[in-house]
């Protein structure tokens, strides 16, 4: 027969044994965590170093015929699995003619594939008031990468295109 003693030690070293056990494992799963959010941490560093060398605002774009788009700042923000592509810009309208407004068209190109995804925005004042010559809309575009940063080679561009309605005369 067991000792009253005994039988008590027992459920509480093994108690002791398997919490000791347990608190082990957890610091090994946040290290495990720590140690892949730390590669990110660093990938996405490399990312937006290439990037900032690569492109350094602020710079001009002109589009004969379509106006210039003017960027003040781009970089890639974000973190780890939402990285996006900021633009913080101005549309000129250079054509020399009255325009009703103005869709900008953002690619990602992948390199691998030649593809682009394509975000667009159109950039309109009041109705009834057109964009003049030499007038200008500033805004900023967030154009999520969706990994596409990590390939080598891969790019962004931007490209005007002017509305004209029809006007009846």
């Amino acid at each position: 027969m067991m000792k009253p003693t005994l039988t008590l030690l027992l459920p509480v070293g093994l108690l002791l044994a398997a919490c000791a056990s347990d608190a082990s494992q957890k610091k090994l799963a946040l290290a495990e965590i720590e140690a892949r959010h730390a590669t990110e941490r660093s990938r996405l560093q490399d990312a937006q170093d290439a990037f900032a060398r690569r492109w350094k605002a602020p710079f001009e774009l002109e589009f004969p015929g379509e106006g210039t788009v003017q960027v003040h700042e781009c970089a890639l923000h974000g973190y780890e699995d939402h990285v996006e592509v900021f633009l913080d810009y101005s549309y000129v309208n250079t054509t020399g003619k009255p325009i009703d407004g103005v869709r900008i068209e953002i690619d990602l190109v992948d390199p691998r594939t030649g593809a682009a995804r394509t975000e667009e925005t159109r950039l309109t004042f009041p109705p009834l008031i057109p964009f003049l010559p030499e007038s200008s809309f500033t805004t900023v575009a967030h154009v999520p990468t969706r990994g596409l940063h990590l390939v080598p080679g891969w790019e962004w561009r931007i490209r005007p295109q002017r509305i004209v309605r029809s006007r009846a005369g």
